[in-house]
């Protein structure tokens, strides 16, 4: 990047976040612990950056194992390569499909399938329940008789 304040005697090279949007061409979404690079036409996701100690760090990739993946710019970021990831885009894509997961997160199809057979939620998530039967039950006030379905369907 050009135009970046530098100071040589400080521990961390800090980058503003205004500038590091724009020359990647992307959006940044912050949460408490992480924060997510995606890019500007595509929405994909191109790294994520974790919190520690009140800072966002992204760790190049020449000083940790990263995993490429499919569709995923992560030059530059880090992507943890452990069950938790896994589980973490699971709980995210609202515990889709195993292809689903495997395409986010870039782990092999045997590792997502390992962790989604065991997941205790994944099969109560493709549920979906059936509709009420037809009642003959009639109100002969406005109100007397209300029913409301909260639940519904639930497709993943």
């Amino acid at each position: 990047m050009k135009d970046v304040l530098f100071v040589p005697d400080f521990q961390y090279n800090l980058l503003p976040v205004s500038k590091l949007t724009r020359v990647l061409y992307c959006f940044v979404s912050f949460y408490s612990r992480f924060c997510l690079f995606q890019d500007f036409s595509t929405g994909k996701l191109k790294g994520i950056s974790k919190e520690h100690d009140g800072l966002y760090w992204m760790v190049p990739q020449s000083s940790q194992k990263t995993k490429r993946t499919k569709g995923m710019d992560t030059k530059g970021f880090t992507i943890h390569d452990d069950k938790r990831d896994i589980m973490l885009w699971l709980r995210r894509l609202a515990y889709s499909s195993i292809k689903s997961v495997k395409d986010v997160c870039g782990h092999t199809i045997d590792a997502c399938k390992s962790i989604v057979d065991n997941c205790e939620i994944c099969p109560l998530a493709k549920h979906t329940r059936l509709p009420f039967t037809n009642s003959d039950t009639r109100s002969d006030r406005a109100f007397a008789l209300f029913h409301l379905d909260v639940w519904g369907p639930y497709n993943t």
